[in-house]
């Protein structure tokens, strides 16, 4: 998702002349009703649902591992690891919501 606008697939605006020929900027972007780029749009908001919703499922595991961890070392090494999610998850902040 760095590189949306060399991700868009040429030729998908119809010219109707509801978007004037903007192409979307990122994939949460509002094009009007009818625009070509919708179904591709709709493609790239699941794809980044799908990846906040499995970072936050490893999150989870991440959690119940630090509670069951019996020792401190496993401990801060799982705490370790949910921080490196967190921060991806921040990352990901940049190119749409992170809340589903």
């Amino acid at each position: 998702m760095n590189n949306f606008e060399n991700e868009l697939p040429k030729r998908l605006c119809f010219n109707c002349g509801k978007c004037s020929g903007n192409k979307p900027k990122n994939a949460f972007s509002a094009m009007p009703d009818g625009c070509g780029y919708e179904g591709f749009l709709f493609l790239k908001k699941e794809e980044h649902k799908q990846k906040i919703r499995k970072l936050n499922e490893e999150i989870i595991l991440l959690n119940v591992k630090i509670l069951n961890a019996k020792s401190n070392t496993k401990r801060k090494k799982f705490t370790h690891a949910k921080e490196k999610i967190l921060n991806q998850i921040e990352e990901l902040k940049n190119f749409g919501p992170i809340d589903f």
